[in-house]
């Protein structure tokens, strides 16, 4: 078949179509198949590098909307298992790590080989790895926090079950000492990571907090005898608020006795029929003898707020005032 090249040097019509085509490395000696040979390349240039910038927008895109394609599995799997609290939440972490594998999984399985090969698919694991590294070490956190949430509730389960040994036993001495002990393994396990000083705190805390439960009942049935009791075997363990409170109660309800036993020996001396008249010697006699007869009526009439007059009628009246006012 003829062919007529315009640029061609000696070109001819109808010469053989081999001539065509130059051979390889043979170069153009006239301008216009120079000008004519740039013009293509740069062409052809122009047309690579717009390929090339539309491949990266595109890429881009596409690696974006799998990376929030993962986000979205893994907020929404992550939101579930963050409602997992204390015990179900010791291996929160291991549970997370399964729910990254298995997004990541669905997302190449939608994404393909796209996201698995090349500059996508490395952009595409920049993206998730930063994304998981994140949301992994904010997951360590909150198992840490669940994880001392569990202890603290076994610790306190433990502490109860020491009130009860008390409180089962009565809250004697045998009871309280029984309880304190099986307390102290406990509270040096919760608390040996803090350190030394945080154990014997807390050793006085709680132990103190179980003595002072002891010391409550005891003042809830009136019982003054076992009120001191606590009050100075285990002084050391309760707060010195709490013991000076209960030693007043205690000192003041032993006044009240003392004024009581006093009252009833006058009612059994004098009778209730007697005036003030008919002991006021003997008051005066008896303070001489230094039995505190005196003393304790002026203390008794202050602290029940009872007027004691010379001459007043009914003994009986004043005495009974006391009685009452104790």
């Amino acid at each position: 078949m003829a062919n007529f090249a315009a640029y061609q040097s000696r070109g001819q019509l109808a010469a053989p179509q081999e001539h065509f085509t130059k051979p390889v490395g043979l170069s153009y000696d006239n301008p216009g198949e120079r000008a004519l040979a740039r013009e293509g390349a740069n062409m052809v240039g122009v047309i690579i590098k717009g390929y090339e910038n539309w491949k990266e927008q595109y890429d881009s895109g596409k690696v974006m909307e799998a990376n929030n394609e993962y986000n979205r599995l893994m907020s929404e799997g992550t939101a579930e298992l963050m409602q997992k609290k204390q015990e179900n939440a010791l291996n929160i972490v291991q549970d997370y790590d399964k729910l990254h594998q298995k997004a990541l999984d669905q997302v190449r399985k939608k994404f393909g080989a796209f996201i698995n090969y090349g500059k996508a698919g490395q952009a595409f694991n920049i993206y998730t790895e930063r994304d998981n590294n994140t949301r992994r070490n904010n997951m360590m956190k909150y198992q840490l926090a669940e994880t001392e949430a569990y202890h603290e509730t076994q610790f306190n389960n433990q502490l109860a079950s020491c009130q009860e040994m008390v409180a089962s036993g009565g809250y004697t001495d045998t009871a309280i000492d029984a309880g304190l002990n099986r307390a102290e393994g406990f509270i040096a396990s919760r608390y040996a990571p803090y350190g030394r000083e945080m154990v014997e705190q807390q050793m006085r805390n709680l132990k103190g907090e179980m003595v002072a439960s002891a010391l409550s009942f005891a003042i809830s049935m009136s019982d003054y005898k076992r009120i001191g009791e606590i009050s100075n075997k285990y002084a050391s363990l309760l707060d010195p608020k709490t013991r000076v409170t209960a030693l007043s109660m205690l000192g003041k309800r032993q006044r009240e006795a003392t004024d009581l036993q006093v009252a009833n020996n006058m009612i059994a001396k004098y009778g209730l029929s007697a005036t003030w008249d008919d002991i006021y010697k003997d008051v005066e006699k008896g303070a001489a003898n230094g039995n505190g007869l005196q003393t304790f009526l002026r203390e008794a009439q202050a602290r029940a707020g009872v007027k004691m007059e010379n001459g007043r009628d009914g003994c009986a009246e004043y005495v009974i005032e006391v009685l009452y006012k104790c």
